[in-house]
């Protein structure tokens, strides 16, 4: 499975999940990842709104607008769990075209 995130988040997971008690479950490890997911777009939003507070952002209309569709791009995923994988990979592919 991959899942987006640094390495020491994959650590986190790992010791987490192998650290219980309870039986390890397709659902435990789906939440789990999740979880992660719902971080790493925290993250990325958060970058993105520091970007677009950048003076040379507000001069380049082009970069400005690819930063907004982006942010509300993460709004959405974020508030969407379903939206959340399959807009990380719409992001990433927009991300080596440009």
């Amino acid at each position: 499975m991959e899942v987006p995130c640094s390495e020491s988040e994959r650590r986190m997971l790992a010791s987490i999940l192998l650290k219980e008690d309870e039986e390890l479950s397709a659902e435990r490890l789906e939440g789990a990842v999740r979880a992660l997911r719902r971080i790493h777009l925290r993250r990325r939003l958060e970058q993105v709104q520091r970007e677009l507070t950048k003076p040379e952002v507000a001069d380049d209309k082009v970069l400005r607008n690819q930063l907004l569709l982006e942010k509300d791009r993460l709004s959405r995923a974020l508030r969407d769990p379903n939206l959340a994988e399959d807009g990380l990979r719409t992001g990433a592919g927009n991300k080596k075209s440009a």
